[in-house]
């Protein structure tokens, strides 16, 4: 490692924080010999038990509640009641991780605190008379409790849970301004085959329009969500988009030529065509949102399961969210509910409509095209489909659906019912973790009573970093390896590669430099120290994973360095062990202490 002017900068290689807590773990453990657990796991499940009017029945006792896990009658071990109450709380506080997802070892508690993500889904939202997004200002400005933490999401980007209240309901004003815009341009972007076979990212010209809104709020200092769509929904979508342009091939041709069929029937694609009942550009469109809300839902989910207690995730859609299978549906919803992560959903769209205008022919005058007057049976299933979706979804999760309401009825029910909650606990009858979602039925001795609650969880312990620095370095690292741009908030030049060594004992030796003009470094003592955390990557002709490394840059320097060393950054050299035909590098640099990231991407050949 070589260093730059008078810095002094110590590289220690660091593993992924799962890896070590498993390997820590594997270590204990003598082989061939069985493991005993020495605590028992609690299963925590958060009631809200409301009336005919959504108001929240708080004089329940424990005897009142049955648990049933699988079918089983479960022994209730903890019972307690949390009736909110305003606090004085910084506006700058944040939310606590979690150590263990799953069931729980030890005690539980309620807290005196709602943790609320509100993601705007995509569509034109604000057309209509729901009034959604006036309906959430309102809710964040004067419903929210003091010590109430609150995020918005939308498009590919994200505010940080905080309880700086105001600075929110200004960038959901922001929202309100220019969605309509927003969504004019990502729509005529999104368009034909493009939005089905091309690339998932939005273009440079719309994610300018994206990031100046979010930055019109600088106290929330937004960042990319950057998460993928699972492989296998994407692999749906276009598997249906096939079927569909099969389908209007078919219908073009004749029947007949002298006599003979023109082409071999597709059943398949047939099928497919009428029971859709629309155009392949109208679908691709359409699965372009659902692509990208699928992507932010499992974003939401995911950085919301990891935080301590229940956590409601408000999403605000005119369409919904029906993905190819419904297996798909579930496998969301489940790792919601595993993670007690309660979904509400605002649905802002009204009854299904007719298909787009079409061209009728050589029949009729140029330009005149026909619209049916209402919609065909398979469109209006298409939306009962839809809502029966949503409706599964915020069951399953113990959240609350709203469908043809207005958006401040819609966000007053949500308020009053979780202002209110039992927290019960129970050590399951099957002490086993293998790992399977266990469904929980929760009833209460209370006639005409509403009982939300999550309906599951997966029976296992998956241990997550012991620390926020070290969750979200990872998660950052994370999500800047699936997306497919450089990013320069972090300067990384790649300056040289090598390769040595042969066989299974090959290294890229890489020579780079790291600048980060905008790093925060914080005093200690005569000294202004911080660090940069980095992975780099090799990567084969199929862009599959063949060598990785992990590094932090620990930074100590002298007040007379730190100049130099923002200007012109470090330069060392990292040496990558891979197996495999080495054909691409990305490196991704990550400072938590100003949230910043930086990548670079190069071919090895």
């Amino acid at each position: 490692m070589s260093r730059s002017g008078r810095l002094t900068v110590a590289v220690v290689v660091v593993v992924a924080a799962t890896a070590a807590l498993t390997a820590q773990q594997t270590s204990t453990q003598k082989p061939a010999q069985p493991t005993f657990r020495s605590v028992v796991t609690m299963v925590p499940i958060d009631v809200r038990v409301l009336d005919g009017n959504g108001d929240p029945i708080t004089d329940l006792k424990a005897g009142d509640f049955t648990i049933l896990e699988n079918g089983t009658r479960q022994q209730i071990r903890h019972f307690s009641t949390m009736a909110l109450t305003a606090e004085t709380r910084e506006p700058g506080t944040t939310p606590a991780f979690e150590q263990v997802l799953g069931p729980r070892t030890g005690g539980l508690t309620s807290q005196n605190r709602r943790v609320f993500l509100l993601l705007i889904g995509r569509g034109r939202i604000l057309a209509g008379p729901v009034k959604e997004i006036e309906a959430l200002v309102d809710f964040v400005r004067t419903r929210l409790l003091p010590q109430d933490l609150v995020a918005v999401q939308a498009y590919n980007r994200a505010t940080p849970f905080t309880s700086d209240h105001a600075s929110v309901a200004q960038l959901l004003e922001q929202v309100r301004e220019r969605n309509g815009l927003i969504e004019r341009d990502l729509e005529n972007w999104f368009g034909g085959l493009r939005a089905t076979y091309g690339s998932p990212g939005i273009p440079p010209a719309i994610q300018q329009q994206i990031d100046g809104l979010f930055a019109s709020v600088p106290a929330l200092s937004a960042r990319s969500t950057m998460a993928r769509l699972i492989d296998h929904i994407d692999r749906d979508i276009r598997a249906t988009a096939d079927q569909l342009q099969r389908g209007a091939e078919l219908a073009s041709r004749p029947a007949e030529v002298n006599g003979q069929p023109a082409s071999l029937p597709d059943g398949v694609a047939t099928a497919a065509a009428e029971r859709l009942d629309m155009s392949l550009d109208e679908y691709a469109a359409q699965q372009a949102d659902v692509r990208q809300d699928a992507t932010n839902l499992f974003a939401g989910i995911n950085y919301l399961r990891q935080l301590e207690g229940e956590k409601h995730l408000v999403f605000v859609t005119p369409k919904g969210i029906s993905l190819p299978r419904m297996e798909q549906n579930q496998s969301l919803v489940a790792a919601a509910a595993d993670g007690r992560v309660a979904v509400s959903i605002i649905f802002t769209g009204g009854p299904a409509e007719a298909p787009r205008p079409v061209d009728m022919g050589p029949d009729r005058p140029m330009g005149i095209q026909q619209r049916a007057p209402f919609a065909s049976p398979s469109r209006a299933f298409q939306q009962t489909f839809a809502i029966a979706d949503l409706r599964e979804m915020t069951e399953i999760t113990g959240g609350q659906l709203a469908v043809y309401q207005n958006g401040s009825e819609a966000v007053d029910r949500i308020d009053r019912a979780t202002r209110f909650h039992y927290l019960l606990g129970y050590n399951s009858s099957n002490a086993t973790l293998d790992g399977r979602f266990r469904d929980i039925t929760i009833r209460v001795n209370r006639r005409g009573a509403t009982v939300l609650h999550r309906r599951g969880y997966f029976a296992s312990e998956r241990l997550i970093p012991m620390n926020r620095r070290e969750f979200v370095t990872a998660t950052r690292i994370a999500e800047a390896g699936a997306f497919e741009r450089d990013i320069d908030d972090i300067v990384v030049d790649v300056k040289k590669t090598t390769v040595e060594g042969r066989g299974d004992a090959r290294h890229l030796v890489v020579e780079l430099t790291v600048r980060a003009p905008k790093m925060r470094l914080a005093e200690q003592g005569d000294r202004r120290v911080g660090a940069i955390d980095l992975a780099l990557y090799v990567a084969d002709g199929r862009q599959r994973r063949i060598g990785e490394l992990r590094q932090t840059i620990d930074l100590r320097l002298r007040p007379e360095s730190v100049a130099r060393f923002l200007a012109d950054g470090t330069t060392f050299t990292a040496r990558v062990p891979f197996d495999g035909e080495a054909l691409y590098l990305k490196v991704i640099a990550y400072d938590y202490g100003s949230d910043l990231v930086g990548t670079a991407t190069r071919a090895l050949r």
